[in-house]
């Protein structure tokens, strides 16, 4: 009998890792810079949201940017992504791109392109 209480346990163990990174909920890109060009703007809060919902893997991204020579990152859409661990680092892909490397803090978060053009996007709550 005691055993029945620990049936399921081990199944979800996968699905629960992206929850204990602490990226639910709305964020703002506030930040971004590199690339070959040595970009460095900083965006007002609420005109890039990501909005992570951790539980169904799935990031809304509000892109109401209009200045087509700042990087950016992705268009306005409903994403799936996953955060993987490869070489003590997480990497982050959302749709079907790997964004790299992915920093968390309690209150913000980077994505570094170190194997693209080297942009890093900065996000706050």
């Amino acid at each position: 009998m005691v055993a029945v209480g620990c049936s399921g346990d081990d199944d979800t163990s996968d699905d629960n890792e992206t929850t204990l990174l602490g990226l639910d909920g709305k964020w703002n890109m506030s930040n971004v810079s590199g690339g070959f060009l040595g970009v460095d703007h900083d965006f007002q809060d609420g005109l890039i949201t990501w909005e992570f919902n951790e539980s169904a893997k799935k990031v809304i991204i509000v892109n109401s940017n209009t200045d087509t020579t700042i990087e950016d990152s992705l268009p306005s859409d409903t994403y799936d992504y996953t955060v993987v661990e490869f070489l003590s680092n997480l990497e982050i892909t959302i749709g079907n791109k790997n964004l790299g490397n992915l920093e968390i803090t309690s209150n913000s978060f980077t994505i570094s392109e170190p194997f693209k053009d080297g942009f890093q996007f900065t996000f706050t709550r």
